[in-house]
């Protein structure tokens, strides 16, 4: 293209976009003329706008900086980072962001295996509540009603029931619900302590949660339930108050103690396995669905980024760069992941 015609396309869409085919036919015309004559010129010009229209389209529907319509992920793989107001659906191969409708904040993002997402939200700045949505954050409803708090939730591998945390007894103890938000249980009592961030297991026969060690938090300890409350166990393991996330097949846990990334046996026996190496503040780890990656927001060089590392170990691989969103950052998930069969024991 001639450089001339280049220059003067680059403002065309923010300058007089209704009057575009008229001035791109003007660009081309007025600038190929006087080397090629201008009976000739028009000729080629009609064909030439056609295809500069379709360009202009295309930049317009597909967005700019490299992001995808929400509809384009596929979400079997997709890497959902709530960030502030923003959904973002990160495509790990290519890096490429999706951004879904600012609203409100969003923290700890969860996608069913039939492609909903459940999430908290902050509710007239007073108070959390639960919602769910189709992944384009289209369509939410509100699952948690009151004035009490629900926070952290976090799918059934079938899709049919939320755990989530709730201070509607006083303290934040785990609860659990069917999808369309009936039949509220509490699974366990903290007394006084706090509990947060509840992970159902793949094979949906039991729950992690992390528990305070103490009113303050000054100390968050990684605890096991089955599914219905009972066979509470207290696993060696002190974490941030952080989400946890089991591997696939339901036999590690990976954790974050704000610093590094960490992954153990799910019974608890073991000593756990930094993968991260104290370059920065490693957090919210989430399985990749083969189980062979660990994904984990990262403000490594103070620039918070979406990070992948072996689940076996080895150097981290930045995927994303999420530039801006250092304070912001309210949990991931990797992809959907099938149910599971067989208990962890």
């Amino acid at each position: 293209m001639d450089p001339r015609v280049h220059e003067r396309l680059a403002g065309l869409v923010d300058d007089h976009p209704i009057d575009v085919e008229s001035r791109l036919r003007r660009v081309y015309v007025d600038a190929a003329a006087p080397r090629y004559g201008r009976s000739a010129v028009m000729t080629a010009a009609a064909a030439a706008v056609a295809v500069a229209l379709l360009v202009l389209l295309c930049t317009v529907f597909l967005g700019r900086e490299g992001e995808r319509p929400v509809a384009a992920p596929d979400l079997r793989q997709t890497i959902l980072v709530a960030a502030g107001d923003r959904l973002l659906h990160v495509d790990p191969g290519e890096g490429e962001i999706t951004r879904t409708a600012s609203t409100a904040e969003v923290y700890s993002p969860d996608l069913s295996a039939q492609g909903r997402i459940v999430y908290s939200q902050e509710i007239d700045g007073a108070h959390w509540a639960v919602f769910v949505a189709d992944a384009d954050r289209s369509d939410p409803r509100q699952l948690t009603l009151g004035s009490s708090n629900a926070q952290d939730p976090s799918w059934s591998p079938d899709g049919t029931k939320i755990a989530f945390a709730s201070d509607r007894g006083g303290n934040y103890d785990i609860f659990a619900m069917n999808a369309d938000g009936t039949g509220v249980a509490r699974l366990e009592t903290a007394n006084k302590s706090q509990s947060y961030h509840p992970a159902w297991s793949p094979d949906g026969g039991k729950i992690a949660f992390l528990r305070s060690l103490g009113p303050e938090g000054r100390a968050w300890i990684v605890w096991t339930m089955n599914a219905d409350g009972s066979q509470i166990v207290r696993l060696p393991l002190i974490a941030s108050p952080d989400q946890l996330a089991w591997s696939p097949d339901g036999t590690e846990l990976a954790y974050s103690n704000g610093q590094d990334v960490y992954v153990v046996a799910a019974n608890g026996r073991g000593q756990p396995v930094a993968l991260t190496g104290k370059e920065g503040n490693d957090v919210s780890p989430a399985w990749s669905p083969d189980g062979t990656k660990i994904a984990f927001l990262s403000d490594r060089g103070n620039e918070t980024a979406l990070y992948a590392v072996a689940a076996a170990g080895g150097s981290a691989v930045k995927l994303a760069d999420l530039p801006g969103l250092l304070r912001r950052m309210n949990g991931i998930d990797w992809g959907t992941q099938p149910a599971q069969q067989g208990a962890v024991t």
